[in-house]
């Protein structure tokens, strides 16, 4: 599968159920499967303006590469 194919599909699953798609990459991430944990950590994600699902170093690299 290529990139473009894999992001469309990620963009489709984001707009159909975004808490979803955001507590399996939690869960994915972070080797956790406790439905009542995914719970709490999306609602502060979603509560949190300053939390970010992606490390903030990426922020660099891009700043660096653009």
């Amino acid at each position: 599968m290529e990139f473009l194919e894999t992001k469309q599909m990620l963009e489709e699953m984001m707009q159909k159920d975004y808490k979803t798609f955001v507590t399996a990459l939690i869960s994915i991430e972070k080797d956790i499967t406790n439905q009542e944990a995914l719970d709490m950590m999306y609602q502060k994600y979603m509560n949190t303006d300053e939390m970010q699902l992606l490390n903030d170093e990426f922020d660099e690299i891009i700043e660096f590469v653009l």
